[in-house]
């Protein structure tokens, strides 16, 4: 039960990364003068959070051990695929931001 309630720091942690990245993205978005895709990272922190809250609620109502196969299917697809979509995201868009510092020049 202890291990169901430590693992909530995972989405959690990776919401506060993406909302520091957003943070940090939006300000290098006014110096440059780009579109402001950083605003998908705040999407992206939501995203996990919600993880973090369907996975509370998880534990609370034990949704994913019921007898119908289709419910605990939907409920694990709903439970992994918030945090896969968030992290996809912020991944997709701290590159497009970030990519420069990697850019190798001549």
């Amino acid at each position: 039960m202890l291990v169901e309630y430590i693992s909530l720091f995972t989405p959690v942690s990776i919401g506060i990364l993406l909302f520091v990245f957003a943070r940090i993205s939006g300000r290098l978005g006014d110096v440059t003068r780009s579109r402001p895709y950083y605003l998908g990272l705040y999407g992206a922190a939501i995203l996990s959070w919600l993880s973090a809250l369907v996975q509370l609620l998880d534990i609370w109502y034990e949704y994913s051990n019921s007898s119908n196969v289709s419910t605990q299917t939907l409920w694990i697809f709903i439970h992994k695929g918030l945090l896969a979509t968030a992290i996809t995201v912020g991944l997709l868009i701290v590159w497009y931001y970030w990519s420069w510092l990697i850019a190798e020049r001549d």
